[in-house]
């Protein structure tokens, strides 16, 4: 057992630091091994791309409970890209996971290296103002 042990563990770094972060995570989500999920989202935030809604939505969904911190980084992922890209068909969607956000903020103690949560809006705020659009559909 202990051999069968060492060997997951030894796959599993594996696909941890896989070069496309995004089948990577789609295997750790799926196995389940959510810890290394959450990790992998945590460390390597800049090798996914906001536009792969399905993945990150099913990564904020199912690490939102136990990894807050993860769920935080998929939802800002999605959210910034939409608004970096001026998707304005996905405006409500940005808007409905910016009050996911909120929700989730009020479990996290420890934001570690990403800024907390109403640091973000404002940033958003100030870097987005130009997108009316987006934040008339936040206001409704």
């Amino acid at each position: 057992v202990y051999d069968d042990m060492g060997a997951e563990e030894k796959a599993l770094s594996y696909v941890a630091a896989y070069p496309d972060a995004h089948q990577a995570l789609l295997f750790l989500l799926t196995w389940p091994n959510l810890e290394k999920a959450a990790r992998l989202v945590i460390s390597r935030e800049k090798d996914l791309n906001g536009e792969d809604y399905e993945l990150l939505s099913l990564a904020a969904d199912t690490l939102r409970n136990s990894y807050p911190v993860a769920a935080t980084i998929a939802l800002r992922t999605m959210i910034n890209f939409i608004l970096d890209w001026s998707r304005a068909a996905r405006y409500r969607h940005a808007a409905r996971q910016l009050s996911e956000l909120e929700t989730i903020s009020s479990n996290i103690t420890d934001y570690g290296s990403i800024e907390p949560h109403q640091a973000y809006v404002t940033k958003l705020k100030t870097r987005y103002q130009a997108r009316s659009k987006f934040w008339k559909i936040r206001r409704s």
